[in-house]
């Protein structure tokens, strides 16, 4: 009788402390709570100039027909230059990215922006993911057509907690980053190495 019940509260011990395991390295209450930050946009760099799709640029080269040399000289047809080009006094704008779910459905916006004192940040906008473990803000070197586990490799740079799940949020990114070698923005669960979103910059 007596090994029975110690058996029986052996058992009951171990479904606990197994419980507690889980609740401590999964942390599934975090699915269902939400955190919402609502961080402001500092003062941001000189807008940048857009430049029109289409430009036309005259020019003066003669052109003259071999049964009268005496024509006046013409404008040549017009060269297009760049298409869609911006750019800023301290280099070219950055593009607004949209995140897209993958370990888990989620949606917002990335983007780096320059701040009037030079440096720079990621900016969230809008921001509404899944709450999950250890959810770490990285900038990934690898391409947006990545599977969940991809972002995590190679020289990646982790900027950081994601402070929350929803709202607008900015990160600081360290000064002398090297920014075009950075493809996308991932959020990442590190305890699990999966991707929940990504975003592409």
């Amino acid at each position: 009788m007596f090994d029975s019940t110690r058996a029986k509260l052996t058992a009951v011990g171990a479904v606990v402390l197994l419980l507690v395991a889980v609740v401590v390295w999964f942390e599934p209450q975090t699915l269902f709570l939400n955190t919402t930050v609502d961080d402001t946009l500092p003062p941001v760099a000189a807008s940048p100039t857009p430049v029109p799709t289409t430009t036309t640029v005259p020019t003066t080269t003669s052109v003259v027909t071999e049964s009268d040399s005496t024509q006046a000289p013409t404008l040549a047809t017009a060269a297009p230059v760049a298409e869609d080009a911006v750019s800023t006094d301290s280099g070219a704008a950055f593009p607004v990215g949209e995140f897209i779910g993958l370990a888990h459905d989620g949606s917002g916006t990335a983007q780096i922006v320059e701040l009037e004192d030079g440096s720079y940040i990621l900016r969230f906008e809008n921001l509404d993911v899944f709450n999950g473990p250890d959810l770490r803000v990285i900038l990934s070197p690898s391409p947006i057509t990545g599977g969940a586990g991809a972002y995590d490799d190679g020289d990646f740079l982790d900027l950081g907690d994601l402070k929350g799940n929803k709202g607008n949020q900015n990160y600081e990114i360290p000064a002398g980053t090297d920014l075009s070698k950075y493809e996308t923005v991932a959020i990442w669960c590190r305890r699990f190495n999966v991707s929940f979103n990504a975003a592409e910059i």
